[in-house]
Parts: structure tokens; sequence; C-alpha cells
């Protein structure tokens, strides 16, 4: 083979490598652009908890992929009215009993996921599933949790618990598609 032959060869070579890496290159950046307009303040979260913004991004693209395999539909309108009446109800009974309908409130929360094809069973893949559809909301259901989980261990203020009980309420109302004050 002449050597302009095997010039030529390898400079297209060169041209195509090149072509490929700027053409992943920017589909990487557009991925991680999509992702950050989908997730929000999430994408935030994950890329500070993993200090890998590509790692985070996997992981990112993880849930958009597992969330594509469930089965999430919407409530019907009986569904949705039985639980706007049943947070109506925990909300007017905080005043009473704040530490009861507390946990009462994310049993709810719990069911109107279940209802709607959430997988339930382990709170960190519960947020996990619903940042997909539900980022704006999500944090808030986090800091809910949080406040559950220490007033359980230590207690908290009945502020807290009104906090709890607000943060609650944002990612029901957003799961169940609805205002429910």
């Amino acid at each position: 083979m002449d050597a302009w032959v095997i010039a030529v060869i390898i400079v297209l070579l060169v041209i195509g490598v090149v072509a490929f890496a700027a053409t992943r290159s920017r589909r990487s950046k557009g991925g991680g652009r999509q992702l950050k307009e989908r997730f929000g303040s999430e994408y935030d979260r994950v890329v500070e908890r993993s200090n890998d913004r590509t790692e985070a991004e996997r992981e990112l693209q993880r849930r958009v992929e597992r969330h594509e395999q469930l089965d999430i539909r919407d409530l019907s309108t009986e569904q949705r009215d039985h639980y706007v009446t049943a947070w109506r109800d925990v909300q007017r009974r905080f005043v009473d009993d704040p530490e009861g309908t507390l946990g009462e409130a994310d049993r709810l929360i719990t069911s109107a996921m279940r209802d709607r094809g959430y997988p339930t069973e382990h709170f960190e893949q519960k947020v996990d599933d619903l940042s997909v559809e539900h980022a704006d909301t999500v944090n808030a259901y986090r800091e809910a949790h949080a406040i559950a989980d220490r007033h359980e261990r230590e207690g908290v203020s009945t502020d807290d618990l009104r906090v709890a009980m607000q943060r609650f309420r944002e990612i029901f109302e957003d799961i169940v598609g609805t205002h429910a004050a």
C-alpha cells in the first residue's frame, strides 16, 4: 500500500475519533443540562453529595431509567377526593394532636404514592423515585421526614412539628395533584 494511502487513512481515522469525541462531549454536556433542568435543586444536591458531576449525572440518569420502568399513573377523581378529605381531617386534628397526626400525614403520603404506582418500601428509594417527577417538592419530603425521625428519637418543638406538617403538605399536594388546604 502506498504511503499516501496510509496517510489518508490515518487522517480519516483521526478526524473520525475527534468527531466522535466532540459529539460525545456535546451529548454529555447536553444531557447534564437536561438533567439539571429536570431535577433543579435535586441535581445540585446529588452533585454536591457525590463530589463528582459525572457520577451524579449517572445516578440521576439511573433514576430516570428506573422511573420509566414503573407503572406510575394519576389518581382517579374518587381517589384524589378521598385523599384530599383525609388530608383535611389530619390537618384539622393537628391542633389537638400534633405528634399523632405527623405519622398519619406520612402514612397518607405513602398510601397515595402506592396508589399512583410508586414502590414504597424504603424511604431513600421513595425519594429517589419521587425526585424524577417531583423534584421541586422532594426536598420538603426529606425535611419533614427528618423532623419526624428526630421527634421519635429526642422530641422536637410544636413549631418543628408544624414545619414538618407544612413540608408534608407540599409533597402531598404534588403527589395527589391538587391543593388540599
